[in-house]
């Protein structure tokens, strides 16, 4: 999903877990470039973990953290949601 706020555009998903959802920004904190290779596939095998496409870095789903890859110990930038009707909305 691309969301436009203040003339720029920022590149975010939803991953829902555990019947919580989590958004982040689609920028990876070691490259700066998109998660995904395959549109819309942020999940590793099992879908434990966010995973990088570029050199498989994993995330944890609830708060981003990089237990895995040359980011470790870093985040990604995570966005607050909250679901109102049935439709999410993230603050950038």
């Amino acid at each position: 999903m691309v969301v436009e706020a203040r003339n720029t555009l920022t590149r975010v998903f939803v991953v829902k877990k555990d019947r919580q959802v989590y958004a982040y920004e689609n920028s990876c904190p070691h490259t700066r470039g998109p998660l995904d290779w395959v549109p819309d596939r942020f999940l590793d095998e099992d879908a434990n973990y966010i995973m990088c496409a570029n050199h498989g870095a994993l995330f944890q789903i609830g708060d981003g953290l990089c237990v895995y890859g040359p980011c470790k110990n870093d985040r990604l930038r995570a966005l607050p949601c909250t679901i109102r009707n049935r439709v999410i909305h993230a603050q950038l």
